[in-house]
């Protein structure tokens, strides 16, 4: 008997196609806004009809969303709940797209704004049912939000597919048989796709109404078409005369995929004749809007059915859709269908390039690239956690690019997928050592073996033990035992040289070319910082988050933080208000709020005023210190979230992540009201405003806890496969902030911002410190383009004294203008400036580490220890550490 695949499986091949649907509607929109649909020639002509992508997303839809209910008409099998079915349908959908929305609604609105009514219809996607809208773009939607217009008819068939389920069970059930309830439920599904071609006649006569085409009637073919395969794939899993037949037919199917293909081919090309209608016509005639329904139609068939019965076929077809990259793809395709005219919107803005005006061959891969980037930063920030919550604990899998031979498991609940088994578990590689026991495979908590991988591979969170002190070893954990990654270290060198040549270039007033943009972009530096203070500060209360284990000590850990901090700063910072700040230095409070880092809250003091001088960068370590002092409350909370429903690591760590992005949408609401005429600056200096930043880094220490503590799962697998991809993510990092090097995030230097100009800098300084720290933070012991160019002995020497290069520059600068008499943000030579100014600063930096920084960095930890030694509690709760403040050497900066 042939065994039914759980309704779960994922079919990489569909998943493939869903990425060629969205590139294709990303391609047809990209020809579109550049006119190239009509100047292009038979290229332009053949990507006007692109837009029968729609079609294979609807029919997408059909097939999988209607497999349990053909399953439950066919074999009697328990029906889907209904509530489960629309919450996980919910959570799919809603939360991304309302992202979208609301960025597109408030950055891109029209002069006049949107109305409540306006608003409420695009939330709720019934805009679609408001033919008096005044939208622009033909009156499908706001701007960069047209698209939605399908989403809005996919919405209405989530809403109906219940009805139409019952519907067809209760018309199936007469057939008797399996055979029989199956040639009924293909019969009514038959009669509901023929109601678009009835509809089409109704929407001519007696008059068009061009509002009614977007109408989910219009389009039920497709999903019709969509559904009629999900029957077949069930029936062809019997074992009655009708499915062994059905199963033949399959297997027929997959075998001429070339013939479909070819098929598909010749009806597309008739598509492209003036029988369906000219492109752009709204008012195109009944039989030529027949037809072109009757081509969509059968073109989507042609190209799902071999997909969907593709299974166990490796041929080319199957690799190409199958393979890692269009999984990839096909995974985040939801959000390439969000984001793409967001971006595209930004390409045009950017370049200048006006709408309908050419630029097909630049704005199609800029925009792609940029679309790509916030796809993927959705679905790991946003669609991928939820669908685990919708799920009640399962998920698909993330995507993963995996390297040529490596495999990625198809997810089940609970099992790998049958089409993807999982390879042999390769012996471990290690060095001779003393003859021990032998000890078994690791066993996760589903009882499956942890894969095994070369000790080289295996991410540095992965290989060392928790934070703590180890059985029958007094003291604290060596450096490299308690997790030091020294891949960080570099990449907090480059932040510093990042933050320095943004002084630099301000204080000599560079204001030509594009290098002046990049140049003026280089306080990116402060967003990595950040994010390397919320990964390594965060790292071991997410531990005790995920194993319920008791929190570091947080007395021992404010001890440290501020031996740490404080004596360096102290230094340079009494130099500098000596120095050159002789007429503001007379008063208690002006030392006072100085030495204290209170200057934040006083912003028009050395803002406008022009107390502070040589410590104008210090603002970022305010903002550091308090959530430095903060972050034990912070985790506490966290905690007890992550407490709240129960459940294993992987489930907290899931509730760990859900409170980072409350954190993240508060962040995001502050950068917002800071920039909002007339609010007082001050509230720009708040810390609740860069949690937008601090958050990925703390995401990232929760993947890093998850991972450890579910060795042989999913987040174990991404870890350890994120470092193969650094270079991907280093040259995403790059692109990102080349977009950032415009004046689409505002004017050239610092100064007041437009809201949307500063919150989507914000956005996009927290995706380059994401994209930029998280190798790094996965990467293993040695080897590695991570270890070979950020672990790099150089690199970490920088890195430790990187505090000192952000405090030493401001006060180096300053004093080599007072030296050779220039003015401030006119003179002196950029690259002259620059090159004085790293070369004071590195000396400097390098004294303060060796004279103060290093010692006091050790009395700190050593009154650490000892605070948690006299604590009743410290026998039961895991050292936190001098490790981890070690590894967390980086975070003292700005």
């Amino acid at each position: 008997m042939r065994t039914a695949a759980p309704l779960e499986e994922r079919i990489d091949t569909l998943t493939g196609l869903r990425a060629v649907a969205a590139l294709m509607i990303l391609v047809f929109h990209a020809a579109v806004m550049t006119s190239f649909v009509h100047d292009g020639g038979v290229v332009g002509g053949a990507l006007a009809r692109w837009d029968l992508a729609v079609s294979i997303f609807f029919a997408l839809s059909g097939l999988l969303l209607f497999r349990p209910w053909a399953r439950r008409i066919l074999t009697g099998s328990r029906p889907p709940s209904v509530r489960s079915y629309f919450w996980r349908r919910a959570l799919r959908i809603l939360p991304a797209y309302w992202i979208v929305v609301v960025i597109a609604m408030t950055n891109l609105a029209e002069p006049g704004g949107y109305s409540l009514v306006e608003w409420a219809e695009m939330l709720l996607l019934v805009h679609i049912y408001d033919p008096g809208a005044s939208w622009p773009n033909g009156g499908l939607g706001p701007t960069a939000l047209g698209q939605m217009w399908s989403l809005a008819v996919e919405a209405a068939f989530y809403v109906l597919l219940p009805v139409f389920a019952w519907l067809l069970e209760r018309y199936a059930r007469r057939g008797g048989s399996i055979d029989g309830r199956a040639r009924r439920a293909l019969v009514g599904i038959g009669v509901m796709g023929a109601v678009s071609f009835i509809f089409v006649i109704f929407l001519h006569y007696p008059e068009r109404i061009f509002w009614l085409s977007f109408m989910l009637p219009h389009y039920l073919v497709f999903f019709a078409i969509g559904m009629a395969l999900a029957v077949l794939l069930v029936w062809g899993q019997g074992e009655s005369e009708g499915a062994r037949r059905i199963h033949a037919l399959r297997s027929s199917v997959a075998a001429a995929t070339g013939t479909f293909l070819l098929t598909a081919g010749l009806a597309f090309a008739i598509l492209m004749t003036p029988i369906t209608g000219r492109f752009g016509d709204p008012f195109t005639g009944l039989f030529q809007e027949e037809a072109k329904l009757f081509l969509h139609a059968l073109i989507t068939f042609l190209l799902l059915a071999p997909a969907a019965f593709h299974r166990g076929h490796p041929d080319r077809f199957g690799r190409f859709l199958g393979g890692g990259v269009m999984r990839f793809l096909g995974q985040i395709s939801y959000g390439i269908f969000l984001w793409q005219f967001v971006a595209m919107e930004a390409v045009f803005r950017l370049t200048g390039t006006p709408y309908f005006n050419g630029g097909m061959w630049y704005v199609l891969p800029l925009s792609l690239a940029l679309t790509v980037v916030l796809s993927a930063l959705t679905w790991y920030l946003v669609e991928f956690p939820l669908s685990r919550l919708g799920h009640s604990g399962t998920a698909p899998e993330p995507p993963l690019l995996a390297p040529a031979g490596m495999r990625v498991v198809g997810f089940t609940r609970g099992a790998p997928s049958a089409a993807a088994p999982s390879r042999p578990v390769p012996p471990v590689s290690r060095p001779a050592a003393p003859p021990r026991p032998a000890r078994p495979a690791a066993v996760d908590d589903r009882g499956a073996r942890s894969p095994v991988t070369e000790d080289r591979d295996v991410p540095a969170v992965l290989s060392a033990p928790q934070s703590g002190t180890a059985a029958g070893h007094a003291g604290p954990l060596p450096r490299e035992a308690a997790g030091h990654l020294n891949a960080l270290d570099g990449i907090r060198a480059l932040a510093a040289f990042a933050v320095l040549v943004f002084h630099v270039g301000s204080k000599t007033g560079m204001e030509e070319g594009w290098g002046a943009w990049l140049v003026s972009r280089g306080d990116v530096g402060v967003a990595i910082f950040f994010t390397l203070s919320g990964l390594l500060l965060y790292r071991p209360w997410a531990t005790a988050a995920l194993t319920s284990t008791a929190p570091p000590s947080a007395k021992a850990y404010l001890w440290r933080r501020g031996f740490r901090l404080l004596p360096a700063y102290w230094l340079v910072a009494v130099i500098a208000l000596l120095l050159f700040n002789q007429a503001h230095n007379d008063s208690q409070w002006f030392w006072a709020k100085w030495l204290l880092l209170l200057q934040i809250y006083d912003v028009e003091s050395w803002w406008l005023v022009g107390e502070g001088k040589g410590l104008e960068q210090m603002w970022s370590l305010s903002v550091e210190v308090a959530f430095y002092l903060t972050l034990p409350l912070l985790a506490a909370v966290l905690a007890r979230v992550a407490r709240l429903g129960g459940g294993g690591p992987g489930a907290r760590a899931v509730r760990l992540l859900g409170g980072l992005a409350v954190l993240i949408a508060i962040s995001i609401g502050l950068v917002l009201l800071a920039h909002q005429p007339g609010m007082p600056p001050e509230i720009n200096m708040l810390l609740p405003r860069y949690y937008l930043w601090f958050a990925p880094g703390m995401a990232l220490a929760v993947l890093a806890a998850w991972a450890k503590a579910e060795p042989s799962g999913r987040v174990a697998r991404l870890c350890v496969t994120i470092p193969r991809f650094a270079l991907m993510s280093w040259t995403l990092a790059l692109l990102t902030y080349a977009a950032a090097s415009t004046s689409f995030t505002g004017p050239l230097h610092l100064g007041a911002l437009p809201a949307h100009e500063g919150m989507i800098k914000a956005i996009l300084w927290a995706v380059v410190g994401l994209l930029l720290v998280a190798p790094s933070a996965f990467a293993p012991r040695a080897g590695g383009l991570a270890n070979l160019f950020f672990g790099s002995p150089i690199m970490r020497y920088v890195g430790k004294i990187s505090y000192g290069v952000f405090l030493w520059q401001f006060v180096v600068i300053y004093g080599y203008y007072w030296a050779v008499g220039n003015d401030l943000f006119i003179g002196g030579e950029f690259w002259e400036v620059l090159g004085i100014s790293a070369v004071g600063t590195l000396v400097l930096a390098a004294l303060t580490y060796h004279l103060v920084e290093n010692p006091f960095h050790n009395l700190g930890r050593y009154l650490g220890r000892t605070v948690t030694r006299s604590a009743p509690s410290a026998s039961s709760a895991p050292h936190d550490g001098g490790s981890h403040a070690e590894s967390a050497d980086a975070q003292a900066r700005a």
